[in-house]
């Protein structure tokens, strides 16, 4: 009867001390905030709806033979055709456009007749402003692949971000100059895409046959 006195006596001590070991309420840490940290690196894209593009007949050349002053304007008018669109997300984007020569049988002359036509363009992006212009963004051909606004000579100038939604923004494209620097070309590289400079001019007429060439649009992006 002693025993069983003494543990009742002793539950009944635990029953009373136990609400001694809970904190209270007020002592509870309800809420915690986390920071979140993370980059979003810049991208850049070009697309068109079509890779390639076919120059009107007698683009090339006049009826005289020798290289057509308006060919310049005749492929930009084929590009503005191609629905060339283009975004970047960084704020120093670089962009290049480039060119080779209209070419045909390798660029070699044939019997003094020249094998190459050289034109130079420009392009405008509407949204992208270039700091070395302080303005909407142009850049030309006539200064050769690896060059423009953010790159190579331009390495100083930068260009901002542009085409926020959909594909992009779509890309113009103009006779560089009054005369898009057009001219006959002799024994001209088909992969030569320099600056004007790289390529012997010729004033004689041009050699029939199926002429080729390309224009690159380059974006780089940057920070």
């Amino acid at each position: 009867m002693k025993r069983m006195l003494l543990a009742a006596a002793s539950l009944a001590t635990l029953a009373v001390a136990a609400p001694a070991f809970a904190l209270p309420e007020s002592a509870n840490n309800l809420a915690q905030t986390i920071a979140i940290d993370g980059t979003n690196p810049p991208q850049c894209n070009v697309s068109a709806t079509s890779t390639s593009v076919t120059l009107t007949t007698n683009s090339i050349s006049t009826s005289n033979g020798t290289v057509n002053p308006g060919l310049a304007s005749a492929v930009a008018t084929a590009l503005n055709g191609a629905g060339v669109t283009a975004w970047c997300t960084g704020n120093t984007n670089a962009v290049v456009l480039s060119r080779t020569a209209l070419t045909t049988g390798g660029g070699t002359d044939v019997n003094g007749f020249a094998g190459g036509a050289l034109y130079d363009l420009w392009l405008t992006i509407p949204d992208a402003f270039s700091t070395n212009t302080n303005s909407n963004l142009v850049d030309g051909t006539s200064d050769g692949a690896g060059n423009g606004p953010g790159v190579g000579v331009g390495a100083g100038y930068h260009v901002s971000s542009f085409g926020p939604s959909g594909s992009g923004t779509l890309v113009t494209f103009a006779s560089e100059g009054a005369t898009g620097n057009v001219t006959a070309v002799s024994n001209a590289n088909p992969s030569n895409d320099g600056a004007d400079g790289a390529f012997t001019t010729s004033s004689n007429r041009l050699v029939a046959g199926h002429y080729t060439g390309t224009v690159t649009l380059t974006l780089s992006p940057g920070t």
